[in-house]
């Protein structure tokens, strides 16, 4: 199955750089042919555009360095917390 000029293989290495628009027009085009004959490139397609979906939707905006940096700070809240005083 699927168009003779593009392999499973390549389609499948480069699934995520199609669903980013990162892939030249021309290699855009022989994946599309791929994809419009074969089943199973096309199911890989969705999952990996579902997947990239859930991520964005669990993610937010606040990079990831100011997410670990408050977590530190919760962290630190909650020791000072729970630890008895010092003397």
């Amino acid at each position: 199955m699927g168009s003779p000029e593009v392999k499973c293989d390549q389609v499948l290495t480069h699934l995520w750089q199609y669903i980013d628009r990162e892939i030249e027009a021309d290699q855009c085009v022989k994946l599309e042919a791929h994809l419009a004959t074969c089943d199973g490139c096309r199911r890989a397609l969705e999952n990996d555009r579902h997947l990239k979906r859930v991520v964005r939707r669990c993610c937010d905006e606040q990079p990831a360095v100011d997410r670990v940096e408050a977590l530190v700070v919760r962290v630190r809240q909650r020791i000072q917390i729970t630890l008895p005083p010092a003397d």
